[in-house]
């Protein structure tokens, strides 16, 4: 099971990096393969389209911005001082992903940061 996280990290930063080269209109499976160092045959052994791509840098993006903002949220303190350190992560985890945010269009950035129906993605 290793192997399989860290063959998906790699995809996940492969797209990053394809994203931020190319925008997401110019991300093609085979940049993102590319990047990732892997063949195009290992997305789509692994049922990996654009699509499901943008699933795992989605899901990618909320996990660090939960994980960083966890501990801001429910640490000790004054709600100012806990406000702060909440402000603070946020301005961290968007730098972080900033270089692959920027590559995003508008139809993806939509999708990428606004909930749909029943589906949270980025609270």
């Amino acid at each position: 099971m290793g192997t399989s996280t860290s063959t998906e990290q790699r995809i996940v930063e492969g797209a990053r990096r394809a994203i931020e080269l190319h925008g997401w209109q110019g991300a093609t499976l085979t940049r993102i393969a590319e990047e990732a160092g892997l063949s195009p045959m290992t997305l789509y052994r692994r049922g990996l389209g654009r699509e499901e791509i943008l699933v795992l840098l989605v899901d990618d993006y909320e996990r660090d911005f939960r994980e960083s903002l966890s501990p801001a949220v429910a640490g000790r303190g004054t709600g100012l001082r806990r406000l702060r350190r909440a402000l603070l992560s946020v301005c961290e985890v968007t730098e972080r992903h900033l270089p692959f945010l920027r590559g995003l269009d508008e139809e993806t950035d939509q999708r990428f940061f606004h909930e749909r129906a029943a589906e949270v993605r980025s609270r």
